[in-house]
């Protein structure tokens, strides 16, 4: 009998492991591709949630910056990257209670596709005025019985008021000592017209100043090397003359050396455009002497003049410095840009007169009259009995840390736009999503 036969299948056992495996495979492939796909979307996701966070943190960065500069385009939606931000503001919390007076919430959402984080931060403004409401003096000032005061002032720590001065007393206005809360007020002097307290906003401090505009214009008169145009090289004086500073471009005069005005009248500028001289030496105004025939004669300027120095500006004689308008009641006074800026010393003597707004980053040494703001990030030396002030002062330190004698008439009535201040502070751990 014939044996039987099988079919060979040697063969067919290695293509059912290779359909096998091709199927295996294949899932293996379709796995692996899902899993790549999954991740891929999932790390899309997660680029966007990160972008979009980081989006908002810079929203909330940018909205300071933009209030740091004054400028008043800070709020809106804005490009960022491949992204977008949105930035806004609110007075009160996200419970609705208002904030403290001069504080906002300050808050960013950062889109990216759509993923969305909302951040926001509590802050001080500069959408409103960068001066604080009241003059500020941060250090020690004890106040002597030969000063007078009218109005409101801020001093950061203790304060003696001395039997004898004159605080609000009529026909001033009256006044009232702020303090910090760890700060006392002593002298019993205290009455109907002479108060003191704590400040609704708690320790008030000097707002910072921007020198770059001012310091930009002195590396201009700095690099002076000739005299051409609006350009001066060497020691410069201005006797018994007219200097109008409209006839020189921009209304701007750049000296690289010493600057005297005597006897001299300084006009040229306007409200929008004032009249600018700018040395990178010192800077002084004074009288031309009664010489040959020729009688005294005073320095004076006319409104809206900006006089800016590297080094001292000194104000001298019977110098006049702005246009008189004390006949006027300080509400109904005209609006200027009166300005002087020195890096080292100012000097208001005494029988001087300047109207305007003064900054010195060493030392004021006001023994005259000034109708306007007084800066002084270092110190303020006001200490005659004819030392004068009308407006308001913002100073770190007094030079004794005394006010012995003469007079403050702190009515904050006075043009602010022309000096540029930064205007911003952040409340601590107030940064968080919500």
């Amino acid at each position: 009998m014939t044996p039987l036969k099988y079919p060979d299948q040697s063969g067919f056992g290695f293509s059912l492991m290779a359909v096998v495996i091709a199927l295996v495979m294949g899932l293996a492939v379709s796995i692996a591709l899902r899993q790549v796909s999954t991740q891929s979307a999932e790390l899309g996701d997660m680029y966007a949630a990160s972008q979009a966070r980081w989006t908002a943190m810079s929203g909330v960065e940018w909205g300071i910056h933009k209030a740091e500069l004054g400028e008043d385009d800070v709020l809106g939606t804005f490009a960022f990257f491949n992204s977008s931000v949105t930035i806004d503001t609110s007075a009160s919390d996200e419970n609705g209670s208002p904030l403290t007076t001069n504080w906002y919430r300050v808050m960013s959402v950062g889109t990216m596709g759509d993923a969305e984080s909302r951040m926001r931060i509590i802050a001080a403004f500069s959408l409103q005025t960068a001066w604080a409401d009241v003059s500020i003096i941060e250090q020690k000032a004890d106040i002597k019985s030969n000063f007078t005061l009218n109005d409101s002032l801020y001093i950061g720590d203790d304060i003696d008021v001395e039997a004898g001065a004159s605080m609000g007393d009529p026909p001033g206005e009256p006044t009232h000592i702020y303090h910090p809360i760890s700060a006392t007020v002593t002298g019993g002097q205290e009455d109907a017209y002479f108060t003191s307290g704590v400040h609704p906003s708690g320790d008030l401090f000097l707002p910072d100043f921007d020198n770059t505009y001012y310091d930009a214009l002195i590396d201009i008169a700095k690099n002076v090397s000739s005299t051409s145009g609006n350009k001066i090289k060497g020691d410069t004086k201005w006797k018994r003359t007219t200097l109008d500073l409209s006839t020189y471009t921009n209304s701007t005069l750049y000296v690289n050396g010493k600057v005297t005005f005597e006897g001299t009248h300084i006009t040229g500028g306007t409200v929008d455009a004032p009249g600018i001289l700018v040395t990178d030496e010192k800077l002084k105004l004074k009288r031309a002497k009664a010489k040959k025939g020729n009688p005294e004669l005073q320095t004076t300027a006319d409104d809206n003049i900006i006089l800016i120095s590297k080094k001292d500006i000194q104000v001298e004689d019977e110098s006049y410095f702005g246009e008189d308008w004390s006949a006027m009641a300080a509400v109904d006074r005209p609006v200027t840009t009166n300005e002087l800026y020195a890096k080292d010393d100012l000097k208001i003597s005494k029988n001087t007169v300047v109207w305007g707004q003064i900054y010195c980053r060493d030392d004021i040494k006001l023994e005259g009259k000034v109708y306007g703001i007084c800066l002084a990030p270092d110190k303020f030396t006001f200490e005659k009995n004819e030392s004068y002030l009308e407006g308001a002062v913002f100073a770190k330190k007094l030079n004794s840390n005394e006010l012995k004698k003469g007079q403050m008439v702190l009515n904050h009535i006075f043009h602010d736009e022309y000096f540029k201040i930064i205007n911003y502070g952040v409340e601590d751990n107030s940064l968080f999503e919500y």
